[in-house]
């Protein structure tokens, strides 16, 4: 039996992996309908949205910020984001989140839009 189509796959189960107040994980065993093969794709479901701050100061120089990430077990170089808590405004949330944010020791480097950009680290 098909519970979902998605794209030219057809979901034919659906088992829930982990969850928790802002994700869940699943895993759909899927046919897909080109070949009739089966396969099965972890699925990261978020029950909440998402903010990304970028900031630009008046002289133009925008602000990175390098987080070790979990889940690859390294550091990376990226604007400043983060969850939206529920039932909260998006704008309460970009400022809660920039306000968590580390931007210090910064290295100035230059885009390719001749933008100078400050790295935190």
């Amino acid at each position: 039996m098909v519970i979902e189509k998605r794209g030219y796959f057809n979901v034919i189960s659906r088992d829930l992996i982990f969850e928790n107040n802002w994700m869940k994980v699943e895993n759909d065993h899927v046919v897909n309908t080109l070949n009739e093969s089966e396969s099965d794709f972890g699925v990261a479901r978020f029950s909440t949205g998402a903010v990304s701050i970028l900031p630009i100061d008046k002289d133009n120089n925008v602000y990175l910020v390098k987080e070790f990430k979990y889940a690859i077990g390294k550091s990376l170089i990226q604007d400043c984001g983060g969850f939206i808590e529920r039932d909260e405004d998006h704008l309460v949330s970009a400022k809660r989140t920039i306000g968590r944010a580390r931007y210090h020791r910064p290295k100035l480097g230059i885009c390719g839009t001749g933008l100078r950009v400050r790295i935190s680290y």
